[in-house]
C-alpha cells in the first residue's frame, strides 16, 4: 500500500511539473525557472483523482470480482468433470478471469482482424 501511495504521489508530481513546462500554456512574462517550478494545485487535483480511481477499483472488486468469483467457484467444485474441478480452486480461478479481463479485448482485436485481413492486429 505504501509503494503504491508513493507511485501516486510522483505520478501527480511529475503530471504537475510537466503541465506548465510547455511554452504554450505559460505566459511570455515567465521566466524558464517559473515554467519549471511544479504546480501544487495541479499535483494535488491529479493525486484526487488517481486516489479516487483506485479507491473506485477497490470498491468494484471487493463489491462484485469477489463474490462472482465465489460463485463460479462452488459452481465448478459440483462439476462432475476433473478438468472442471481444477478451476474449484480461488487462486486458479481469480488468476484466469483476470488474465482474462485484461487481455480479452486485445485477443478478440486480433482474431477478427486475423478474418478481415486488417492491419489492426496481426492479419493474414
Amino acid at each position: 500500500a505504501q509503494a503504491i501511495l508513493a507511485q501516486v504521489i510522483l505520478a501527480a508530481l511529475f503530471v504537475s511539473r510537466r503541465s506548465t513546462a510547455g511554452g504554450r500554456h505559460c505566459p511570455s512574462a515567465w521566466t524558464e525557472r517559473a515554467a519549471m517550478e511544479p504546480n501544487v494545485y495541479v499535483g494535488m487535483a491529479w493525486f484526487l483523482m488517481i486516489a479516487l480511481m483506485f479507491f473506485a477499483q477497490h470498491h468494484v472488486c471487493d463489491a462484485y470480482f469477489v463474490p462472482a468469483i465465489n460463485v463460479f467457484v462452488e459452481k465448478m467444485r459440483k462439476s462432475d468433470s476433473k478438468y472442471l474441478q481444477r478451476w474449484g480452486e480461488e487462486a486458479v480461478a481469480g488468476a484466469t478471469i483476470c488474465a482474462l479481463g485484461c487481455n480479452g479485448p486485445e485477443l478478440f482485436t486480433n482474431l477478427i482482424s486475423l478474418y478481415t485481413g486488417s492491419d489492426a492486429g496481426i492479419g493474414v
